[in-house]
């Protein structure tokens, strides 16, 4: 599968055969509940987008073959087994008893081998269905999901085929040989048609049956090889034990255990093909992408489409788009700081210094200080002449005092007087430069200096006064005593 054309480790979901571009989910969210008339539009030249859900998530089935072999291991299989041997008993004695010239029912005997291997097909259709919907838990022996109309569907299938060899014969030997050849392969594909569609005309379709073989490609020839070898798997059980048998039932018995079992694996391979390829057979089902909330859809779609249209140099186009999202969702930190990247890249400082601080408000109310901390960093090497709200300058002073990147906070609140607030806040960053110059070890005088900047301004009794007081009494105590 191909991936997006803007996110290299992403796979594709949509793709525009008009300008050969492909999106991620990211690129292009939402689905057919989003689209104006359910129809997906191109960002770029508004043609309709195909979806391409991804069939490759499944691994090939010659990567799992070992849980095909062990599904009929499950107890409810099991139990088929145990009731069709039981069958098979019953059936057999009635036919020993009339070889031994005692009285035996042989339409009981036929109905029951009827029965015998209609259930084993009856049952694996269920199991080829269930795998297809990728539940991999064997059915219930007597449950309600089976489908007995299928079942005789199937087995009109079979005589569909078989009168076509038979009608072809009197036409041509050669041509019947080559019908019976091409339907022999087609039997896995025949089954799984009736499987999708329920209907006997579509199983029995040559040109239905073509298409299929095609969409899956290549792998069709493993599936079809794995079959022949699995329908093949009970003869070579019956026939290794049976020559060095006497016994009809046990080679019977056998012979009824052995096509269960690998029946049970066919069928599982198969609804496994159905599941594995369901998008190229178009089977897959529900909608075309996942459908949001009307608010959700808006904000991921213009985060997506300005990550676009910024690739294919279309910058006027992402920055008008967030611009009319934000108006909307001024709140949305997702694209706020979006905003932020597009007004880095515009370079128009005014914008971007007004913005910047909305911003960086978002963030610290959602806790994320260190992402502000590093936003300024990468503003002040771009913009030396960039200066925070006085609120967001404290914050991250007080987290650059905590980091010790003390020259960086104390750039950061550089001249006190210089800010325009009160004296109350002030005092906070009076008192910042105080623990700054303590903790990095500068001359002590500088630390009382900013010290008592900060008790003038504060509030008798608050907590910046009492902690200016006590760094007051600490540079007091530190201060080299007269001799």
């Amino acid at each position: 599968m191909s991936g997006c054309s803007y996110h290299a480790d992403q796979p594709q979901s949509w793709h525009c055969p008009s300008c050969e571009k492909s999106f991620c989910t990211s690129c292009f969210p939402g689905g057919e509940g989003n689209f104006e008339q359910g129809k997906a539009r191109c960002p770029l030249c508004r043609g309709d987008l195909d979806f391409v859900p991804s069939d490759d998530a499944k691994p090939p089935f010659w990567k799992v073959s070992g849980d095909f072999f062990k599904y009929p291991l499950q107890l409810q299989p099991i139990l088929l087994v145990t009731i069709l041997l039981v069958l098979t008993q019953i059936a057999l004695s009635q036919f020993m008893n009339l070889i031994d010239g005692q009285y035996g029912d042989i339409g009981l005997a036929l109905t029951l081998a009827v029965v015998i291997f209609g259930w084993i097909s009856h049952y694996g259709l269920t199991v080829m269905r269930l795998v297809a919907d990728e539940e991999w838990k064997a059915p219930s022996v007597f449950g309600e999901e089976h489908n007995l109309l299928l079942t005789i569907k199937l087995f009109l299938a079979y005589i569909s085929c078989g009168v076509a060899v038979f009608a072809t014969a009197f036409v041509s030997p050669n041509l019947a040989i080559m019908v019976m050849f091409f339907l022999t392969f087609a039997m896995p594909a025949i089954v799984m048609i009736l499987g999708i569609t329920e209907s006997v005309r579509d199983a029995t379709n040559p040109v239905l049956m073509v298409k299929m073989i095609y969409r899956i490609g290549w792998a069709y020839g493993l599936l079809w090889l794995a079959q022949m070898a699995i329908s093949n798997g009970s003869a070579y059980v019956t026939g290794s034990v049976g020559f060095q048998s006497e016994s009809i039932k046990l080679i019977v018995s056998l012979l009824v255990l052995a096509t269960t079992y690998f029946s049970m694996v066919s069928f599982a391979m198969m609804g496994y093909f159905l599941l594995e390829h369901k998008q190229k057979l178009g089977i897959a089902g529900g909608e075309s992408g996942e459908t949001l909330a009307p608010a959700e859809f808006d904000i991921r779609k213009a985060l997506g489409f300005s990550h676009v249209y910024l690739f294919e140099g279309r910058n006027s186009q992402a920055f008008e788009l967030v611009k009319g999202a934000l108006r909307r969702y001024p709140d949305d930190l997702r694209l706020r700081e979006r905003m932020h990247r597009l007004l880095i890249l515009k370079g128009d400082q005014e914008l971007l210094f007004k913005h910047a601080n909305k911003y960086f408000d978002q963030l610290i109310a959602k806790g994320n200080i260190g992402a502000v901390a590093r936003a300024i960093d990468e503003l002040l090497a771009k913009y030396p002449a960039f200066r925070p709200s006085v609120e967001v300058a404290s914050e991250v002073a007080s987290l650059f005092v905590r980091q010790g990147r003390f020259e960086k906070a104390d750039s950061l609140v550089g001249d006190v007087d210089a800010w325009e607030c009160d004296s109350n806040v002030k005092a906070s960053l009076y008192l910042l430069l105080a623990k700054s110059a303590l903790e990095s070890g500068k001359v002590l005088s500088e630390v009382t200096t900013n010290a008592h900047a900060a008790a003038k301004l504060a509030k008798p009794g608050s907590p910046t006064s009492l902690e200016a007081a006590q760094l007051i009494d600490a540079a007091k105590k530190m201060a080299p005593q007269p001799v």
